[in-house]
This record gives structure tokens, C-alpha cells and sequence, in this order.
């Protein structure tokens, strides 16, 4: 059996790690990192070097990275929250948080951003199940960081304030601007029942395939496996996450994480990526599991 613990605090590592380095890459632009990223992010998923140029990818691309980014803010922020952690704990955890927070925003992803303000008041959601009172720690890091954030960006870089308020508002207009390309879809899909077949429907059937969904994961499943496949799908995922809701405050971390991926996939394709996918499936295996336990 894997240690929940210990795959929670590697997966932690692993993801600031690769968001140093992709700080580094950033601010340094090696050559081959351009080439590399360039090709990544054009062809997978952003097809426009400008979007390309103006978002942080990391190593990844910037929907990954936004969504790892958001991982590091709710595996950080239970520690800073809830945990007894040493001096040495502390400071890393807050490291990761910080980090978390700052990339998020500059990866630019318009749900990654909006989730984000959701993170850092969702700690407090434990509150409503009788869970012991969390430390006042996170309360204090949490304002301070907030008004610190909102100070340096209205003070040092106020540019950064106009992008990051058009970003934020289109999430309405972005997804009023995509129903077009669902319907489209669905409306011209030949076998809905059973779908047209797994990689039919994303970027990298450009070209091969008239109708596509570029940006909307489920409806991207729904196109490729059907009403067949994408019940079998959806319904275990729900049926666990509303079986085990009266354990929440034990399994925040693995709830937030299912919860954060569902609502990004609403609008991208974020439950398709690999990458991402990792710690989905293990935070809802966790919730069975330890929901099983709890009733036992």
C-alpha cells in the first residue's frame, strides 16, 4: 500500500522543484528551452506562440502547470493549517504555498487563478464540520499575504494588476465563447451513444477531424467514448465523492484535489492531460479508502 503521506510530500517536492526550474528557464531563456517549450505548448495546446510568449509554462505548459500549481496550495496550506510542523516543515511548507500562489497567477490560466482565491479561503470550509479549530497561523499568512500581494503589484508592477483583471474576467465570456464549439460537436458527432473513438476530438486531431473540443474536457469525453463511456465514468467519481462527504475535514486534501480538476474541466482539458492525472486517481482512491475506514 502506498504511504498517503509520503506520496502527498514527494509530490509536493517534485512539483516546486520543476517550478524552479521553470522560474529559471524563464528568467535565463536558454535557447533550448524556448525550442522546447515553444514546440510543447504551440502543438499540444496553445497554438499561438504570442499566448505561448505571455504565459508561465515551466516545464509543461501553462494548463499543467496551472493545475500542479494548485496541487502545491492545497497540500502547502493543510500542512500551514492543520499540522504540527517544526521550524524547518514551516518554512518549506510556507515556501511551497508562496510559490504555489505566485505561479498560478503567472501561468495565466483564467481557472487556475480564479480556483486559487477559492484555496486560500477553503481551510476555513472544515469550520461547518465540527473539525478541531485550525491555527491562527494561516488566518495571519493568508491577510498578510493577500495585502502584501495586492501592494506590490499596485506599487512596483500596476500592468500586471489591468492583465490579471482581463484574464479573471473572461472566464463568463470564455466559456460563452466555447458552448459554440461543444454543440457544434455533439450536434455533428455520428454515434453519440458510444462516441467516435478515443483522440478524435482534441488538438491533435487538427486536421483530421472537422469537429472538434479544443477547450472542455468532459464534453471532449463525452465526444470520443459517448453517452455509454461517459457515464461509466462520471458516476463512480460522484457516487465516491457524495458517499464519503462526512469525512471531509480527514480527507481534505484528496476532496480539494478531485474537486479542483472537476471545476477546471468544465472549461479545459484538464482531466486528460497525463501529467495531472497521477494525483487525481490516487485523492480518489484515498477517498474510498479511508471513507470505508471511517464508517467502519
Amino acid at each position: 500500500m502506498i504511504d498517503k503521506e509520503k506520496f502527498f510530500n514527494m509530490t509536493a517536492l517534485g512539483i516546486a522543484l520543476s517550478l524552479i526550474f521553470g522560474l529559471y528557464f524563464l528568467f535565463t531563456s536558454p535557447s533550448y528551452y524556448v525550442d522546447f517549450i515553444s514546440r510543447v505548448a504551440f502543438e499540444d495546446y496553445e497554438r499561438t506562440l504570442g499566448t505561448v510568449g505571455l504565459r508561465f509554462q515551466s516545464i509543461y505548459g501553462s494548463i499543467i502547470t496551472g493545475t500542479l500549481c494548485l496541487y502545491l496550495i492545497i497540500l502547502s496550506s493543510y500542512k500551514i493549517f492543520y499540522t504540527k510542523l517544526t521550524s524547518k516543515s514551516l518554512i518549506v511548507n510556507l515556501v511551497y504555498f508562496v510559490l504555489g500562489v505566485s505561479c498560478a497567477f503567472m501561468s495565466q490560466q483564467r481557472s487556475a487563478m480564479a480556483i486559487t482565491f477559492v484555496l486560500l479561503l477553503a481551510p476555513f470550509s472544515v469550520y461547518f464540520f465540527r473539525a478541531p479549530k485550525p491555527k491562527k497561523l494561516y488566518t495571519v499568512i493568508v491577510v498578510g499575504g493577500i495585502v502584501f500581494i495586492c501592494t506590490y503589484l499596485v506599487v512596483v508592477i500596476p500592468d500586471y494588476i489591468d492583465r490579471y483583471i482581463y484574464r479573471l474576467s473572461e472566464i463568463e465570456s470564455g466559456l460563452s465563447g466555447r458552448d459554440n464549439q461543444w454543440k457544434t460537436a455533439i450536434e455533428n458527432n455520428p454515434n453519440l451513444i458510444t462516441g467516435i473513438g478515443l483522440g478524435s476530438s482534441g488538438h491533435k486531431a487538427q486536421g483530421y477531424y472537422q469537429y472538434l473540443v479544443l477547450d472542455g474536457g468532459y464534453w471532449k469525453i463525452l465526444n470520443e467514448v459517448g453517452i455509454v463511456g461517459f457515464t461509466i465514468f462520471i458516476l463512480p467519481i460522484f457516487g465516491i465523492l457524495l458517499k464519503h462527504i462526512r469525512s471531509f475535514p480527514k480527507l481534505y486534501r484528496c476532496y480539494m484535489v478531485v474537486l479542483c480538476v472537476m471545476v477546471q474541466s468544465v472549461a479545459s482539458n484538464t482531466i486528460c492531460f497525463m501529467l495531472t492525472l497521477p494525483m487525481f486517481w490516487f485523492a480518489l482512491r484515498t477517498i474510498n479508502q479511508e471513507g470505508q475506514q471511517c464508517k467502519a
